[in-house]
């Protein structure tokens, strides 16, 4: 029963464009990334587009079962996404978002902004 209700809460979130977002976007997306540092490898559970051009907006997506108590560990790897995703061409201006499904919660959309290429 937890599970359905949690489905329904995604379902009907009311805070960003969710459908746009997955219809625009790739889910369980995987990656890798050259650096300075060496070879950069993560898995995005979502992240898509809404808008185009000026106005793109990349929106980077991360489900959680566990509690908000870590929600800035989640958003400093929101922003580890979105930096890889920038470096591979992909918008200027990211929303990170976290959403707790059996919590029935979502962050605030924190913005994560880079220099337009």
């Amino acid at each position: 029963k937890d599970y359905l209700q949690a489905l329904e809460y995604i379902k009907n979130l009311k805070e960003l464009p969710l459908l746009e977002i997955i219809n625009n976007g790739h889910v369980e997306w995987g990656y890798q990334l050259a650096t300075v540092d060496g070879i950069v490898e993560g898995q995005i559970d979502l992240w898509g587009s809404v808008g185009q051009g000026d106005k793109k907006i990349v929106y980077v997506l991360d489900y959680k079962t566990g509690s908000q108590k870590y929600e800035a560990k989640a958003m400093q790897q929101l922003e580890y996404y979105a930096e890889a995703l920038y470096a591979l061409g992909e918008g200027s201006e990211f929303h990170r978002v976290v959403i707790y499904p059996m919590e029935q919660k979502i962050s605030k959309t924190q913005i994560c902004s880079f220099p337009q290429s």
